[in-house]
């Protein structure tokens, strides 16, 4: 494993293990609810992670089509397929995640969720400083 790849999986670590312990936060898991939660939520994580990679290939084979119609077409019935997977995948894991903490605790974990990516795209922002492109 190269030195740069290294470095971003340690930062992925860092950032899941920070997300991790403010969602637990956020919801006041017991011990007992974080021993049946987090599996979950692991299992959740690795097949969305599977989806959008399905997503960026088509993404990537959509901008490789040109003016191709046909396989234009292809690629957004594809693209609809795989987000419709991906409501369903949510669909299904936030009913597993209400069996193990609740339905309360499912809306918290949501706002939580995107309260931390929002919290961490405003430290990359801050980070990055005005090396953003303007639009």
């Amino acid at each position: 494993m190269s030195f740069v790849k290294a470095q971003a999986t340690d930062r992925q670590e860092q950032v899941e293990s920070a997300k991790v312990a403010y969602i637990t936060k956020s919801l006041n898991l017991s011990v007992e609810q974080s021993q049946k939660f987090w599996p979950v939520y692991n299992e959740f994580k690795a097949e969305q992670q599977k989806i959008r990679k399905q997503l960026r290939n088509v993404f990537v084979s959509q901008a490789m089509a040109g003016e191709q119609e046909a396989e234009s077409k292809a690629n957004f019935d594809k693209l609809f397929a795989l987000r419709q997977q991906e409501v369903d995948l949510e669909k299904t894991y936030y009913q597993r995640f209400a069996s193990v903490i609740g339905y309360s605790k499912t809306a918290k974990y949501l706002r939580a969720d995107k309260e931390f990516n929002r919290m961490l795209l405003r430290r990359l922002q801050n980070f990055k400083g005005s090396d953003l492109p303007d639009e």
